[in-house]
């Protein structure tokens, strides 16, 4: 039947045998509990990381929208911003909430230099977040469908699949997390689109254009 065809079509141009089997480092379980140990649960279950971006406004004007999410029942915040103003705005947080989760979405840094900056910066933060993880799972051909605004790339074929040992960019950031003195949680956002976080990833997955990220 059709859905038969199909699928035997997509084994066949994605090359779906080849694909790499997941490294223990990369099962759900040991996400989970990573998060676990990282971030302090509600009683519910249920946690809640309000993002807030370090505006022109300066660091200390963080402190009061910071401690009433606190007050609201939020877990913790991540901060957004440049390495240089997130130092600052990380430091003034800390010392008014010592013992909040406070993690970092760090802009304008290597995944490679990051590492060595939150250690020397923000040593006691408890998370940090890439904006762009150096990972892609497949070198994809694309092809052009349509035109103008109802035009879309769709991918037709899998030329190869990729592991974590034929990229350089994903060994430097393994390598340095690896060697540095920082010892929190690590997330990073992979096939980003859109403007956010960084506009012109490599296209991984259909959606990709809308904005969406895996």
């Amino acid at each position: 039947d059709y859905e038969e065809l199909k699928q035997r079509w997509l084994a066949l141009c994605f090359h779906l045998e080849d694909v790499p089997v997941l490294k223990a480092f990369c099962q759900r379980r040991h996400r989970e509990h990573a998060l676990q140990r990282s971030i302090p649960r509600s009683k519910d279950g249920l946690v809640v990381l309000p993002c807030l971006r370090v505006s022109n406004a300066g660091p200390g004007a963080l402190a009061n929208p910071i401690a009433s999410l606190l007050a609201a029942g939020a877990q913790g915040v991540w901060l957004i911003g440049g390495h240089i103003e997130l130092a600052a705005a990380f430091n003034i947080v800390r010392q008014a909430h010592p013992s909040a989760w406070v993690g970092l979405r760090v802009q304008h840094l290597e995944p490679s230099e990051i590492f060595r900056w939150v250690a020397e910066c923000c040593p006691t933060a408890d998370a940090v977040w890439m904006e762009v993880l150096p990972c892609q799972p497949a070198e994809i051909e694309w092809e052009q469908a349509g035109f103008g605004p109802l035009g879309k790339r769709l991918a037709v074929r899998a030329t190869s699949w990729a592991d974590d040992a034929s990229q350089p960019a994903l060994q430097a950031a393994l390598e340095a997390r690896r060697q540095g003195a920082w010892s929190g949680l690590v997330c990073g956002s992979v096939a980003c689109g859109g403007d956010w976080p960084v506009p012109g990833q490599p296209l991984v997955h259909h959606f990709q254009e809308e904005g969406l990220a895996m």
